[in-house]
């Protein structure tokens, strides 16, 4: 599905999981996810990965990406780590061109909180 509008990975997520795909299309020049943890939060990571066929996923490496993040949280090699409630914004510069599928899991159980994620491509 193409994303004119955010796009929900998952939501109040706590157990490893594997999120929905956002078909980026060929033409879409950048896109962001937004991952959070809820109030509570003291340790968890979700993975951004990308993918050609939409079938093999990746995590996304840091020349593909640019990040910000609050306190408690980190971002490398496309996995935000938390140990704090907080939110990362994960940017891919010209994802059109590297990759065309988007997603985010959960890859660490999430403790004492939740995480969601959400992307927006255009």
């Amino acid at each position: 599905m193409t994303s004119a509008a955010p796009f929900l990975h998952f939501q109040n997520q706590t157990a490893t999981n594997t999120g929905a795909v956002l078909d980026l299309d060929l033409g879409l020049a950048s896109a962001t996810c937004q991952v959070t943890a809820s109030t509570g939060t003291t340790a968890g990571a979700v993975t951004v990965l990308g993918s050609v066929d939409g079938i093999n996923f990746a995590p996304l490496n840091n020349a593909l990406l640019t990040g910000k993040v609050g306190a408690g949280t980190t971002l490398s090699a496309g996995i935000v780590t938390f140990t704090a409630p907080g939110t990362a914004l994960v940017s891919l510069a010209n994802a059109g061109g590297a990759i065309r599928f988007l997603r985010a899991d959960v890859t660490t159980t999430m403790v004492g909180g939740t995480a969601t994620a959400w992307s927006l491509g255009r």
